[in-house]
C-alpha cells in the first residue's frame, strides 16, 4: 500500500503543478508500479496525468453521478480506460466523445454468499411481527433523493385495504437534510403510519433485515447503480423500484420485479398490489430474482476485471 496524497492540480501555479507530477512519476517507477486503477474521473488529477508521464496505463473508474466533461480536464486523455458502473451512468457523463480512450461498463458485484435467500422469522419476530403480517422495507440514506416521502405515501394509499401492513425503512438520516427528516420521522409517528412504520437506523444485519421483508421498495429519485435492489434480489426478494438511472439495469421486469416510472405513490401502490394480493406472486418472483443476481456474482464481475486490466496492460 503507497500512502501518497492525491490531489488536482492547478493551471494558475504551472510549476508546482509539475513538480508535483515528476514526484508521481519518480513514485511510481521507484515502486514499479505497472498500472494504477483510479476511484475517480476527478479533475486534472495529480496521480492520473502523473501515471501518463511515466508512462504507466491508468483507469479511471467512476461511481458518482453524471457531470460535464470540460475540455480542461485533462484526465480524459491521460486515462487509458474510463469504466462506469452502469451504462445509465456512463450516459449520463457529456460528452462522451471527449474521452479519448475505450470506455467499459463493469457493475458493481453482491456478495451472493451472504445476500442470499433464507428464512427471515428471526428478525421478523425481532421487530415484534406476527406471522400474517405483510412487511415493506427500504434501504438507504433517510432523504429527499431516496424517495422516503413517496414509501411513506405509498403506504397510505395501501393501508385502508391491507391492515396488516408492516414497514422498515433501514439507512441513517440524512445531516443535510434534517427537516425532510424530521417530517419523515413525525409523519411516521402519527395516523395513520403509527405504530406501521420502524426506523432502524445503519444496521450491519441487512441480510437478515432484507430476508424478513416480503416486498423491498426503492422510490429513488436519481442513482447510478442501485447496490441495495440488488442485495434485495440476491436474497430473493421481489423489489419494486424507481425506474431510474442505473436501477433499470438491476430490476427486470418481469422477472424478480417492478420498475415504476412515475415516482409518485399511486404508481408505486399500483405496482404493489398484484404482489400483496399473492404470495404465490411474490414467491415466483422471489426465485426469479435470485436467478437474475448471477451476472453480479463476485466471480462474473472479478472475471471482467480480470479482462479489462489484462487488455490495458497490453495497450500500455
Amino acid at each position: 500500500i503507497l500512502r501518497s496524497p492525491v490531489q488536482s492540480i492547478t493551471y494558475r501555479r504551472p510549476l508546482a503543478a509539475f513538480a508535483r507530477l515528476l514526484s508521481i512519476r519518480k513514485l511510481l517507477k521507484d515502486q514499479k508500479i505497472d498500472l494504477v486503477h483510479d476511484f475517480q474521473f476527478g479533475w486534472n488529477v495529480d496521480l492520473v496525468l502523473g501515471s501518463r508521464l511515466a508512462g504507466v496505463p491508468v483507469i479511471l473508474h467512476e461511481h458518482a453521478g453524471g457531470e460535464e466533461i470540460p475540455v480542461q480536464n485533462l484526465s480524459r486523455l491521460a486515462a487509458s480506460r474510463v469504466v462506469f458502473c452502469s451504462a445509465a451512468q456512463r450516459d449520463s457523463f457529456y460528452p462522451l466523445r471527449r474521452i479519448r480512450c475505450p470506455i467499459e461498463v463493469i457493475c458493481n458485484a453482491v456478495d451472493t454468499e451472504r445476500f442470499s435467500p433464507g428464512s427471515g422469522h428471526a428478525a421478523r419476530e425481532a421487530l415484534g411481527y406476527c406471522p400474517g403480517d405483510l412487511v415493506l422495507g427500504t434501504v438507504g440514506v433517510v432523504s429527499y433523493g431516496k424517495g422516503i416521502d413517496i414509501f411513506l405515501d405509498t403506504l397510505c394509499l395501501l393501508l385502508p385495504r391491507w391492515k396488516n401492513l408492516k414497514a422498515v425503512v433501514v439507512g441513517h438520516l440524512s445531516d443535510a437534510e434534517p427537516e425532510f427528516v424530521r417530517d419523515q420521522v413525525k409523519r411516521a409517528a402519527s395516523p395513520p403510519l403509527q405504530g406501521v412504520v420502524k426506523f432502524l437506523g445503519s444496521r450491519t444485519d441487512i441480510p437478515e433485515l432484507l430476508r424478513g421483508l416480503d416486498i423491498f421498495v426503492f422510490p429513488t429519485r436519481a442513482e447510478a447503480f442501485g447496490l441495495a435492489p440488488l442485495e434485495a434480489l440476491a436474497c430473493g426478494i421481489p423489489c419494486v423500484a424507481s425506474d431510474v438511472g442505473g436501477v433499470s439495469e438491476i430490476v427486470q421486469t418481469p422477472h424478480g420485479g417492478r420498475l415504476v416510472s412515475d415516482l409518485g405513490p399511486n404508481a408505486f401502490a399500483a405496482a404493489l398490489e398484484p404482489l400483496l394480493e399473492s404470495a404465490s406472486l411474490r414467491a415466483q418472483l422471489g426465485v426469479e430474482a435470485r436467478r437474475s443476481v448471477e451476472r453480479f456474482s463476485p466471480s462474473e464481475i472479478d472475471r471482467r476485471w480480470q479482462q479489462v486490466y489484462l487488455e490495458t496492460l497490453r495497450r500500455g
